[in-house]
């Protein structure tokens, strides 16, 4: 009777945690395959971090920050929120001491618009009209203190569709610490901001908000997450011109996470002979294709499928099954969890 008594404990309490667990993700035993979906939001709202081994996902919205400082010592990135409407042009001077007489005369139709890479996380938009070492684009690097001193002035636009100047003053390298400085057109008011990002070893990058003038924290630490699903600007070829800056809804893999495409027999467990590379759009967005240019419908790629060697030495398969683009943004997917 005591037996009985304790079998009947012990499955009543596995009933209940078992009971109402659907949104907890199992972590996947070799060789098994697990049916997964991202729901981004309507309007593609949220950005996701995904951790492939476990299925852990961040969801972060996308809107919450304009410009990004790479935190890696060896770099002088910062990055732009751009398909969130933030818009960059260096002036034309280079010239830092044109602060209170900058014209803005031509600015939409002669300055250069800057993007950020969609291949590597290490070229930003700041960066974006580098002439080679030691021009970093926004500044100048120094032999001599390891600094980048800041040599050229920029116009952003925020997302309220305000416009504000920018100045990159320095990166201080012994002590990885950006500072900068911003204010509206008329010189009016002017902010002097810092950013320590030693104050955040864990992360990529160091994120700020200049609308609410404040950091953001909003990607969970770099060894936690594999993939970043989002709305960024890739170059699409648009006709016998050079590609073009477009937004496209698509996966983009952290550092040190390779990536191997491969079409074919879906079935296959084989990644001996994978070419894995580490552009971070190796995924990127054209595993799915629109039916028609004012069609919201996709079919995914088929016979395509991605062996991916994750930060923690895991190596997962992945297998697009569907993409909504109305009125969650979602996508459906496919894991299997080979090594």
């Amino acid at each position: 009777m005591r037996i009985l008594l304790v079998s009947l404990i012990v499955l009543s309490f596995l009933s209940c945690n078992n009971s109402g667990d659907e949104d907890n993700k199992p972590n996947l035993a070799n060789d098994s395959i697990l049916l997964d979906s991202l729901v981004m939001g309507a309007d593609y709202a949220n950005d996701i971090y995904y951790n492939l081994k476990n299925g852990d996902e961040t969801v972060v919205p996308r809107n919450n920050w304009d410009i990004g400082f790479k935190t890696n010592v060896r770099s002088s990135s910062i990055i732009i929120n751009s398909t969130s409407g933030i818009n960059l042009w260096e002036y034309p001077v280079e010239d830092t001491t044109k602060w209170n007489t900058l014209d803005t005369a031509g600015l939409k139709n002669t300055w250069h618009a800057l993007v950020s890479s969609d291949t590597t996380w290490s070229l930003s938009a700041f960066e974006a009209n580098q002439k080679g070492h030691p021009d970093y684009g926004w500044g100048e690097y120094n032999s001599i203190t390891h600094d980048v001193n800041g040599n050229s002035l920029f116009v952003i636009q925020l997302q309220d569709g305000s416009y504000k100047k920018i100045i990159i003053k320095k990166r201080e390298a012994s002590t990885n610490t950006y500072y900068f400085k911003y204010g509206n057109l008329d010189g009016s008011s002017t902010l002097e901001k810092t950013v320590k990002c030693s104050d955040y070893p864990k992360k990529n990058f160091v994120y700020y908000s200049m609308s609410l003038n404040k950091l953001v924290d909003r990607e969970p630490d770099m060894d936690k997450w594999d993939l970043l699903l989002t709305r960024y600007i890739a170059m699409i070829p648009m006709g016998p011109g050079a590609p073009v800056p477009y937004p496209v809804v698509g996966f983009l893999q952290n550092e040190g996470v390779l990536v191997a495409k491969m079409s074919g027999d879906t079935a296959s467990n084989n990644y001996s002979a994978s070419v894995f590379k580490t552009g971070m759009n190796t995924i990127g967005y054209n595993w799915k294709k629109q039916v028609s240019q004012t069609s919201t419908d996709y079919i995914i790629t088929p016979d395509t499928y991605y062996f991916i060697k994750t930060k923690d030495n895991s190596t997962v398969k992945l297998l697009f099954k569907k993409f909504e683009s109305s009125p969650k943004s979602k996508v459906v997917f496919e894991r299997k969890i080979l090594k």
